[in-house]
């Protein structure tokens, strides 16, 4: 059985990530600390931590494994319909909901399709702490909604707020244990459901996929031997997968930096224009990355990177960068000189990049 774990969950028991069974979701959790914060933090995480685990309890519901075949049939897919209104205010709401990162074109469609609206009334109850029965993720459309977190004297504590945005719910739902935390509208809003099964079937299963997939593209980057596998994991869950066709301009020169690319699958050209010239600098194929020293200089690109044939790619956006891939930065410094001859050898003469990187 694959065990997935939270980091706070982890982390709150002294403990690490352990084991090849286990499935850490590391960055969604730094991302959203818990079942109740999509962007923030609660005061004293660590007492928080310490009192969910005491309050845990065993739930009926059956374990979700997500390393596991699924035989569901497709009807059984929750499935409401939705005018163009509704759908276009739905795509705006679940933006910026990280756990949907790992999901394709079609999964977010049937997502899409199985969320249901919910309208929320000033002291409306939307979860409460110990229910054993979670039954829906939600989604935040409109609205205000308080959280609320016992104290060691089971008095409800106010540790945070949703303002018109974000989303809570899954930990219970990958858990299968009570809910963490008590959510009550201040004001009138709209929020989107998610039920249990779709969220497991498609969302949860999606992101063990991702996790698997990424885990070992990395692994052959000589680069980041330096990170931890606690790291790695939290790289992995940051990645974003990109499609590009033919043609198409992933990087161009003279922009500024937007984040750094790991090619999936796929070959990409290198290539600079000087004085009214373009020639071609280096191809990249599976396994190669591109876009780091840039990031690493805070300079404009020196080069455009162009897809040469379809190609996918797991991009790492520059926020992330920063937070994720400190170990490794000094060992992209080493790089420039590489790139620096690359460009010797194909202009014939000295190119120091001062002024600009890759």
């Amino acid at each position: 059985m694959t065990r997935v774990l939270f980091r706070d969950d982890v982390l709150g028991n002294g403990g690490t990530a352990g084991g090849e069974d286990s499935l850490s979701f590391g960055a969604a959790a730094a991302h959203r600390g818990s079942d109740i914060s999509d962007d923030g933090e609660i005061a004293s995480m660590q007492d928080f931590n310490k009192q969910k685990m005491r309050r845990r309890q065993s739930v009926s519901a059956e374990s979700f494994d997500p390393s596991k075949a699924d035989d569901t049939p497709e009807t059984e897919v929750a499935f409401h319909k939705k005018d163009d209104e509704q759908l276009e205010r739905l795509r705006k709401a679940v933006a910026g909901v990280f756990l949907f990162r790992s999901l394709d074109s079609t999964q977010l469609l049937k997502v899409l399709n199985a969320l249901f609206e919910v309208d929320a009334t000033p002291g409306q109850h939307i979860i409460d702490q110990g229910e054993d029965d979670a039954d829906n993720f939600y989604v935040i459309e409109s609205g205000i909604y308080d959280v609320y977190v016992k104290n060691e004297a089971q008095e409800p504590q106010h540790c945070w707020e949703y303002s018109n945005s974000g989303s809570f719910g899954e930990l219970a739902l990958m858990y299968n244990q009570p809910r963490a935390a008590t959510i009550v509208a201040r004001t009138p809003g709209k929020l989107w459901a998610l039920d249990r099964q779709t969220f497991q079937r498609i969302v949860l299963k999606a992101a063990f996929k991702k996790r698997c997939i990424y885990m070992e593209l990395i692994d052959n980057v000589e680069t980041l031997a330096e990170l931890t596998p606690y790291e790695r994991q939290n790289l992995c869950d940051a990645l974003q997968p990109r499609v590009f066709a033919d043609g198409d301009v992933i990087v161009r020169q003279g922009d500024f930096a937007d984040g750094l690319y790991f090619i999936e699958s796929g070959e990409v050209v290198v290539t600079r224009s000087e004085d009214g010239e373009e020639k071609e600098v280096d191809r990249l194929d599976d396994g190669k990355y591109f876009g780091e020293l840039a990031l690493i200089t805070q300079r404009p690109r020196a080069c455009s990177v162009v897809a040469n044939g379809d190609c996918k790619v797991a991009f790492l956006d520059v926020k992330a960068f920063e937070r994720l891939l400190g170990p490794c930065v000094e060992i992209m410094k080493r790089n420039i000189d590489q790139y620096r001859h690359q460009l010797e050898k194909v202009f014939g003469q000295s190119h120091l990049l001062e002024s600009t990187e890759l």
